[in-house]
């Protein structure tokens, strides 16, 4: 009966109460053997063949039986007093073992409810916009002659002006279900392959200062070198502020690697450049604090949402205009998020 002490400091972890029930039973039982044994003149250490599960214990109980085993109807009933709760003790061991497994089995069971409130998660390394970011490997075939045009011509952005129009008369719902579903090409992503910040006007700021120009919330004094002075900055994603450019990165609202994912591994290195670079429509770059960026990484909206909840709706509202925009598919986990989270506004 040892061994169901050490079964018993086991099952301790798992649910008190017939850890507690079961080591008591033991240390009963184990104190009433060593006393039948030393009665008996043998030595007690032999307790010990508890811990050999049922032959140790049938050995154990018929140890007793000797030492109670008169050929008399008064050593049979002492034999029937040492055997009977040996027995029942077992018995009532196994069912408390029965109890704590089903208990346990319980316990590690997750609700859907419970798993449906847990929320996003977010399951991306946090790469975008993040400087030094190690890149995946490009398999051969993803660096193979660029799209023939006259078979597969690439898609002309939808123009600003009309995919505003036609959120306002569809309405999100309406705008969801304009997206293609199929799963997403997870590999051959390299950053190098958007070229980016580019200089596209030649007045010399890049695609990152156009940006920061645009959303300061205070007039810019733009210098040599389009150095940024005077101006304040307001992260819609934790509303976090700084009057330092330095401190925020821009944004690309749908990151570089969830666009390779969701179509723009079949793009020309043009076209690339053109959506990584994009200030003709303002909600794809924005400009937000560094460590709200690197939270955000290469998520879409079933992974990761803004902090400032407040933002949630124009979050995906603008993730889905600029999927729209440049033809991007997604996910059946991205749109049932989307569609989760829209239903909100």
């Amino acid at each position: 009966m040892t061994a169901a002490a050490v079964v018993s400091l086991f099952f301790f972890q798992i649910d008190a109460l017939h850890s507690l029930i079961v080591f008591g039973v033991a240390v009963a039982l184990t104190a009433l053997i060593v006393r039948r044994l030393r009665a008996g003149g043998m030595p007690w250490w032999l307790v010990f063949l508890g811990l050999i599960p049922v032959v140790g214990w049938i050995i154990l109980a018929a140890l007793v039986s000797r030492l109670d085993g008169e050929q008399t109807d008064a050593g049979r009933v002492k034999v029937a007093k040492a055997v009977v709760p040996f027995v029942a003790t077992l018995v009532v061991l196994a069912l408390l073992v029965v109890s704590a497994t089903l208990a346990v089995g319980r316990e590690d069971t997750i609700s859907p409810e419970a798993a449906e409130s847990a929320g996003p998660v977010n399951l991306e390394p946090s790469e975008e916009d993040t400087p030094g970011t190690e890149s995946l490997p490009v398999p051969q075939d993803a660096l193979a002659a660029e799209p023939d045009p006259e078979l597969d011509p690439p898609a002309p952005p939808v123009e600003e002006e009309t995919l505003g129009l036609e959120v306002t008369a569809k309405g999100f719902d309406q705008l969801v279900a304009g997206l293609t579903v199929t799963p997403e090409v997870t590999a051959g992503y390299d950053r190098d392959l958007f070229r980016h910040w580019s200089d596209a006007d030649g007045d010399g700021c890049d695609t990152r200062r156009e940006v920061l120009i645009a959303e300061s919330v205070t007039p810019v004094t733009v210098g040599g070198g389009c150095s940024l002075s005077g101006g304040e900055w307001v992260s819609a994603f934790d509303g976090a502020r700084t009057t330092d450019p330095s401190t925020f990165d821009v944004d690309h609202f749908v990151p570089l690697k969830e666009a390779w994912d969701s179509g723009a591994h079949a793009w020309d290195n043009t076209r690339r450049e053109r959506f990584a670079n994009d200030l003709d429509y303002a909600g794809s770059l924005i400009a937000v604090s560094a460590s709200s960026n690197r939270s955000k990484g290469a998520s879409d909206p079933a992974e990761w949402l803004p902090p400032n909840a407040s933002y949630h709706c124009q979050y995906v509202i603008t993730w889905v205009e600029v999927k729209l925009r440049w033809q991007l598919s997604a996910d059946a986990a991205e749109v049932a998020a989307l569609r989760k989270y829209g239903a909100r506004c």
